[in-house]
């Protein structure tokens, strides 16, 4: 039901409003106001109708006059006491509440404290369109979904004689190793501290990008990658780009971008001019490490004719969804509010939840089962995708 609340003018009710809620009706919503539930009883309690009214209603259209703004800014009349309700619950439910006007001149019809919210006028008929958008809860313009596969620019690289270690000439490379079976089939992965730029790094890498600072991180972003795995696992290797890096005192959770396949075979043919070490009982390749290599990998692929196999999304991000996420989706599909159950969450939590709930939040988007809106730090708004219903344990 929608309810719509007005200001009557002279003791009467406002023609326009009541023309308002019959055009409502007339296109399938049903529309109510005041007039309607005075009709149906000979003797009816106004405050206690309105209060049931705003309660029970889906949506509440709010026709903003001259005479409601004179009522509501002080409090007097079914005016004054529908607005004391309105103030209080309108932060809380964003999407109930829609305030329209036939008079543009908002100076003269807009209470004090509606003061900075949106305004619909409806003196057109784009007015009514824009009515009915926010009834259905949908947008005025359909933008695609954000394509998973992110188009990474291509990177002048600017050489410099007078830097000997100029970081944007491109001569580096990133090199991931995991001895996780699924580490790379997914697009984050996260990493020990202690494994960052230890083993397997010289020393003018680690002095250089040591802090991990915003300029260090940029330039490491700007780095090819290849993402290994451990000999046992005998599996391809995967060329692409680090998009993200969320660093922390014990890890470094790294987001990543696939864009192309190395072979195992090329990777250890190859081991020498990608500057791996494969010496020794323990080789590079054996050990789970992030490090920089002071080698250009484009050149060396180009120069050693490599054939780099295009990377292809093979459907594996559901998956090996973290079960955390899991856990999270299911519990949130069978709630009646997910909003306020994740409030809850977040107010209990302590900085280590905090951060994981994000974290889960930010999977279950990055991997198409909801979407989210936020506000001071908080879902306000979850809207489930239609793969999160046909999501299977």
């Amino acid at each position: 039901m929608i309810f719509v609340s007005y200001s009557w003018v002279n003791e009467k009710p406002d023609e326009t409003v009541l023309q308002l809620v019959a055009k409502l009706r007339k296109n399938g919503y049903e529309a109510e106001c005041d007039v309607m539930k005075i009709q149906e009883h000979a003797s009816i309690n106004f405050v206690e109708m309105m209060a049931r009214n705003l309660q029970e209603a889906e949506k509440v259209i709010v026709v903003l006059s001259e005479t409601y703004k004179r009522k509501a800014d002080s409090f007097s009349g079914g005016v004054g006491e529908e607005y004391r309700y309105i103030i209080g619950n309108i932060s809380k439910e964003t999407n109930k509440y829609i305030l329209v006007s036939f008079d543009r001149n908002l100076e003269n019809v807009q209470p004090k404290f509606l003061s900075r919210n949106q305004v619909i006028f409806l003196d057109d008929d784009d007015g009514f369109n824009q009515l009915l958008f926010k009834l259905n809860n949908i947008g005025e313009y359909s933008f695609p979904e954000v394509n998973p596969n992110k188009t990474i620019p291509i990177i002048q690289h600017i050489n410099s004689q007078k830097d000997e270690y100029n970081l944007l000439r491109g001569n580096r490379y990133n090199l991931l190793v995991s001895s996780c079976e699924d580490a790379w089939e997914a697009d984050s992965y996260q990493l020990e501290r202690s494994r960052c730029l230890t083993s397997y790094t010289s020393k003018t890498i680690k002095e250089v990008y040591g802090e991990l600072g915003i300029k260090q991180i940029a330039e490491i972003k700007s780095y090819p990658c290849i993402f290994a795995y451990e000999d046992y696992a005998g599996k391809n290797a995967y060329i692409g780009y680090i998009t993200d890096m969320v660093i922390r005192e014990k890890a470094i959770k790294f987001y990543f971008q696939k864009q192309g396949v190395l072979t195992y075979d090329d990777l250890h043919k190859y081991a020498f001019e990608f500057d791996i070490e494969l010496t020794g009982s323990i080789t590079e390749l054996m050990h789970t490490h992030w490090t920089i290599k002071d080698i250009n990998l484009v050149e060396e692929i180009k120069k050693r004719g490599i054939s780099v196999l295009p990377y292809k999304d093979n459907g594996l991000k559901e998956t090996i969804m973290p079960s955390n996420s899991k856990e999270l989706l299911k519990i949130l599909l069978m709630e009646d509010n997910p909003v306020d159950y994740m409030g809850e969450l977040f107010e209990k939590a302590d900085d280590k939840m905090d951060s994981r709930l994000r974290a889960m939040m930010r999977d279950l988007k990055d991997k198409g089962y909801l979407t989210s809106w936020w506000a001071d730090n908080v879902p306000y708004r979850i809207d489930f995708n239609e793969r999160a219903y046909s999501f299977k344990n």
